[in-house]
Protein backbone atom coordinates (compact mmCIF):
# COMPACT_ATOMS: atom_id res chain seq x y z
CA UNK A 1 0.00 0.00 0.00
CA UNK A 2 1.43 3.42 -0.97
CA UNK A 3 2.66 5.58 1.91
CA UNK A 4 0.14 8.34 1.07
CA UNK A 5 -2.73 5.85 1.41
CA UNK A 6 -1.45 4.76 4.82
CA UNK A 7 -1.19 8.38 5.96
CA UNK A 8 -4.73 9.14 4.74
CA UNK A 9 -6.09 6.02 6.41
CA UNK A 10 -4.40 6.98 9.70
CA UNK A 11 -5.84 10.50 9.51
CA UNK A 12 -9.34 9.14 8.84
CA UNK A 13 -9.08 6.77 11.81
CA UNK A 14 -7.88 9.57 14.09
CA UNK A 15 -10.71 11.82 12.96
CA UNK A 16 -13.20 9.01 13.60
CA UNK A 17 -11.85 8.56 17.13
CA UNK A 18 -12.09 12.30 17.80
CA UNK A 19 -15.69 12.39 16.53
CA UNK A 20 -16.61 9.41 18.72
CA UNK A 21 -15.02 11.05 21.79
CA UNK A 22 -16.84 14.35 21.15
CA UNK A 23 -20.14 12.50 20.62
CA UNK A 24 -19.66 10.54 23.84
CA UNK A 25 -18.96 13.74 25.80
CA UNK A 26 -22.05 15.37 24.27
CA UNK A 27 -24.30 12.41 25.13
CA UNK A 28 -23.01 12.29 28.72
CA UNK A 29 -23.64 16.02 29.11
CA UNK A 30 -27.17 15.69 27.69
CA UNK A 31 -27.90 12.80 30.04
CA UNK A 32 -26.85 14.86 33.03
CA UNK A 33 -28.93 17.82 31.86
CA UNK A 34 -32.14 15.79 32.03
CA UNK A 35 -34.63 17.43 34.35
CA UNK A 36 -35.24 15.35 37.46
CA UNK A 37 -38.66 15.17 39.04
CA UNK A 38 -39.16 17.76 41.77
CA UNK A 39 -40.18 16.14 45.05
CA UNK A 40 -41.00 19.16 47.19
CA UNK A 41 -39.84 22.53 48.52
CA UNK A 42 -38.94 23.02 52.19
CA UNK A 43 -39.71 26.51 53.45
CA UNK A 44 -40.12 26.29 57.25
CA UNK A 45 -39.09 29.93 57.76
CA UNK A 46 -41.75 31.13 55.28
CA UNK A 47 -39.32 32.97 53.01
CA UNK A 48 -41.17 35.19 50.54
CA UNK A 49 -40.67 35.10 46.77
CA UNK A 50 -38.89 38.45 46.97
CA UNK A 51 -36.53 37.12 49.64
CA UNK A 52 -35.83 33.90 47.69
CA UNK A 53 -34.89 35.92 44.60
CA UNK A 54 -32.03 37.46 46.59
CA UNK A 55 -30.75 34.12 47.92
CA UNK A 56 -27.57 32.61 46.54
CA UNK A 57 -28.06 29.20 44.89
CA UNK A 58 -26.27 26.11 46.16
CA UNK A 59 -26.48 22.82 44.27
CA UNK A 60 -25.84 19.52 46.02
CA UNK A 61 -25.90 15.79 45.29
CA UNK A 62 -27.13 13.19 47.80
CA UNK A 63 -27.79 9.48 47.83
CA UNK A 64 -29.36 6.61 49.66
CA UNK A 65 -26.39 4.23 49.55
CA UNK A 66 -26.84 0.49 50.10
CA UNK A 67 -24.11 -1.95 51.04
CA UNK A 68 -23.99 -5.67 50.16
CA UNK A 69 -26.21 -6.48 53.14
CA UNK A 70 -28.84 -3.94 51.95
CA UNK A 71 -28.07 -1.60 54.84
CA UNK A 72 -28.31 2.16 54.32
CA UNK A 73 -25.43 4.56 55.04
CA UNK A 74 -26.17 7.36 57.50
CA UNK A 75 -23.92 9.96 59.04
CA UNK A 76 -24.52 10.40 62.75
CA UNK A 77 -23.83 14.02 63.69
CA UNK A 78 -23.27 13.22 67.35
CA UNK A 79 -22.67 16.75 68.62
CA UNK A 80 -26.04 17.89 67.23
CA UNK A 81 -27.97 14.67 67.83
CA UNK A 82 -29.24 13.81 64.36
CA UNK A 83 -28.57 11.60 61.34
CA UNK A 84 -28.23 12.53 57.69
CA UNK A 85 -27.67 10.96 54.28
CA UNK A 86 -24.25 11.26 52.61
CA UNK A 87 -23.84 14.04 50.08
CA UNK A 88 -22.89 17.68 49.72
CA UNK A 89 -22.36 20.67 47.50
CA UNK A 90 -21.08 20.61 43.94
CA UNK A 91 -17.65 22.13 43.45
CA UNK A 92 -17.21 24.74 40.71
CA UNK A 93 -17.39 23.07 37.29
CA UNK A 94 -18.31 19.70 38.80
CA UNK A 95 -21.24 17.67 37.48
CA UNK A 96 -23.80 16.04 39.79
CA UNK A 97 -22.65 12.43 39.56
CA UNK A 98 -18.97 13.29 39.94
CA UNK A 99 -19.85 15.34 43.03
CA UNK A 100 -21.92 12.53 44.47
CA UNK A 101 -19.16 9.96 44.04
CA UNK A 102 -16.60 12.33 45.56
CA UNK A 103 -18.83 13.04 48.55
CA UNK A 104 -19.40 9.32 49.17
CA UNK A 105 -15.66 8.64 49.13
CA UNK A 106 -15.07 11.53 51.54
CA UNK A 107 -17.98 10.92 53.91
CA UNK A 108 -18.52 7.15 53.98
CA UNK A 109 -15.25 5.88 52.48
CA UNK A 110 -16.97 4.09 49.60
CA UNK A 111 -16.93 4.06 45.84
CA UNK A 112 -20.52 3.93 44.64
CA UNK A 113 -22.49 3.12 41.52
CA UNK A 114 -25.66 5.13 40.95
CA UNK A 115 -28.66 2.82 40.51
CA UNK A 116 -31.53 5.29 40.16
CA UNK A 117 -32.93 8.78 40.59
CA UNK A 118 -35.21 9.92 43.40
CA UNK A 119 -35.69 13.54 42.34
CA UNK A 120 -34.82 17.08 43.38
CA UNK A 121 -35.61 18.72 46.69
CA UNK A 122 -35.30 22.47 47.21
CA UNK A 123 -34.75 24.22 50.52
CA UNK A 124 -35.30 27.94 51.06
CA UNK A 125 -32.79 28.39 53.86
CA UNK A 126 -33.62 31.88 55.08
CA UNK A 127 -31.28 31.12 57.97
CA UNK A 128 -28.33 31.38 55.55
CA UNK A 129 -29.96 33.28 52.65
CA UNK A 130 -29.48 30.20 50.47
CA UNK A 131 -31.70 28.38 48.00
CA UNK A 132 -30.34 24.84 48.08
CA UNK A 133 -31.23 22.37 45.34
CA UNK A 134 -30.40 18.74 46.11
CA UNK A 135 -30.21 16.16 43.30
CA UNK A 136 -31.03 12.86 44.92
CA UNK A 137 -30.17 9.31 43.86
CA UNK A 138 -30.00 5.71 44.99
CA UNK A 139 -26.61 4.00 44.83
CA UNK A 140 -24.78 0.84 45.87
CA UNK A 141 -21.32 0.31 47.31
CA UNK A 142 -18.70 -0.89 44.85
CA UNK A 143 -15.68 -2.64 46.31
CA UNK A 144 -14.62 -2.49 49.93
CA UNK A 145 -15.56 0.04 52.57
CA UNK A 146 -12.70 2.29 53.62
CA UNK A 147 -12.17 5.01 56.19
CA UNK A 148 -13.80 8.38 55.42
CA UNK A 149 -11.93 11.65 54.95
CA UNK A 150 -13.92 13.92 57.23
CA UNK A 151 -13.20 17.65 57.22
CA UNK A 152 -12.11 19.41 60.40
CA UNK A 153 -15.66 20.73 60.86
CA UNK A 154 -17.17 17.28 60.40
CA UNK A 155 -14.73 15.87 62.94
CA UNK A 156 -15.58 18.64 65.40
CA UNK A 157 -19.29 17.89 64.85
CA UNK A 158 -18.61 14.27 65.80
CA UNK A 159 -19.47 12.66 62.47
CA UNK A 160 -19.76 8.86 62.61
CA UNK A 161 -20.82 6.39 59.89
CA UNK A 162 -23.60 3.95 60.69
CA UNK A 163 -25.14 1.28 58.42
CA UNK A 164 -28.76 0.46 59.22
CA UNK A 165 -31.60 -1.58 57.70
CA UNK A 166 -33.91 0.68 55.66
CA UNK A 167 -36.73 0.94 58.21
CA UNK A 168 -34.26 1.48 61.05
CA UNK A 169 -32.69 4.31 59.07
CA UNK A 170 -36.07 6.02 58.77
CA UNK A 171 -36.69 5.50 62.49
CA UNK A 172 -33.27 6.95 63.37
CA UNK A 173 -34.11 10.12 61.46
CA UNK A 174 -37.68 10.41 62.72
CA UNK A 175 -36.74 9.97 66.38
CA UNK A 176 -33.71 12.27 66.29
CA UNK A 177 -33.79 15.41 68.40
CA UNK A 178 -31.52 17.91 66.61
CA UNK A 179 -30.10 20.63 68.82
CA UNK A 180 -29.67 23.18 66.02
CA UNK A 181 -32.09 24.87 63.63
CA UNK A 182 -30.43 23.62 60.45
CA UNK A 183 -30.70 19.99 61.49
CA UNK A 184 -34.18 20.34 62.95
CA UNK A 185 -35.87 22.33 60.16
CA UNK A 186 -33.92 21.28 57.07
CA UNK A 187 -31.53 18.34 57.16
CA UNK A 188 -33.64 15.79 59.06
CA UNK A 189 -36.98 16.63 57.36
CA UNK A 190 -35.26 16.61 53.95
CA UNK A 191 -33.63 13.22 54.39
CA UNK A 192 -36.80 11.69 55.87
CA UNK A 193 -38.65 12.80 52.75
CA UNK A 194 -35.96 11.30 50.49
CA UNK A 195 -35.97 7.93 52.25
CA UNK A 196 -39.75 7.68 52.12
CA UNK A 197 -39.89 8.81 48.49
CA UNK A 198 -37.34 6.17 47.54
CA UNK A 199 -39.43 3.52 49.32
CA UNK A 200 -42.54 4.56 47.38
CA UNK A 201 -40.61 4.37 44.09
CA UNK A 202 -39.39 0.84 44.97
CA UNK A 203 -42.89 -0.29 45.93
CA UNK A 204 -44.34 1.12 42.70
CA UNK A 205 -41.74 -0.79 40.63
CA UNK A 206 -42.51 -4.00 42.50
CA UNK A 207 -46.24 -3.60 41.84
CA UNK A 208 -45.60 -3.08 38.13
CA UNK A 209 -43.51 -6.25 37.98
CA UNK A 210 -46.25 -8.41 39.56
Amino acid sequence: MPIMMLILLTIVMLLALIVMAVLHTFLVAKEQEKVMQEITVLNPENATEVEVESFSIREAARAIVYDKESNVALLHVTSKQYYKLPGGGLDKGEDKLTALKRECIEEIGCDVEVTGEIGTLTEYRKLFNIKQISYCYTAKVVGEKRSPAFTEKELSDGFEIVWLPYKDAITALETATPTDQEGREYIVPRDCILLKKSLRISEAKENLEK
